[in-house]
């Protein structure tokens, strides 16, 4: 934890609050900002999930994928978001928020994955709302995946419900 809040920066309050234990809702601050670890997208990863799950030529024959649009074969969108789902591990390892559950996701797929291609999590917190049950609160944050060339490739608008201290 200590090498990613100083390869990542976090306002004062934020890792205050972090080396303190769990991140509660009042405690959330809209704008603040987490980065991931870097992982790459591993072509035999990637076609190992499309051949079990979504076997689209692009995503598991190379020939053929030659002849698509983007020239080269390219992750699936489930693919996509396991990895996603890694990254927000991680940040959410850096900030360990009083984490309820996920209510809603709003997903966006910008740009295509290639193999090889290097992708970090950017997590901002856009807003808060209040819940209905008041040992509750909704934090809704974005996350922005970008890979090697600042491209990004998938964003997801996600509301969670976060615990009250």
């Amino acid at each position: 934890m200590g090498v990613a809040l100083l390869i990542y920066p976090l306002s004062v309050s934020l890792l205050a609050k972090v080396m303190t234990g769990q991140v509660y809702y009042e405690c959330l601050e809209i704008g603040d900002v987490l980065w991931s670890a870097d992982i790459t997208a591993e072509e035999d990863a990637m076609v190992a999930y499309a051949e079990e799950v979504d076997t689209l030529p692009f995503h598991v024959h190379p020939e053929a994928a030659k002849s698509s649009r983007c020239g080269q074969i390219v992750a699936s969108a489930g693919y996509i978001i396991g990895l996603w789902y890694k990254m927000m591990h991680d940040v959410r390892s850096q900030r360990p928020m009083a984490f309820l559950g996920t209510l809603q996701w709003q997903i966006r797929f910008v740009s295509p994955l290639y193999p090889g291609d290097r992708l970090r999590l950017k997590h901002t917190i856009l807003g808060k709302r209040e819940a209905s049950n008041p040992d509750h609160g909704l934090a809704i944050s974005m996350h922005e995946i970008f890979n090697q060339n600042d491209e990004c490739v998938m964003w997801v608008e996600v509301t969670d419900l976060v615990a009250r201290h």
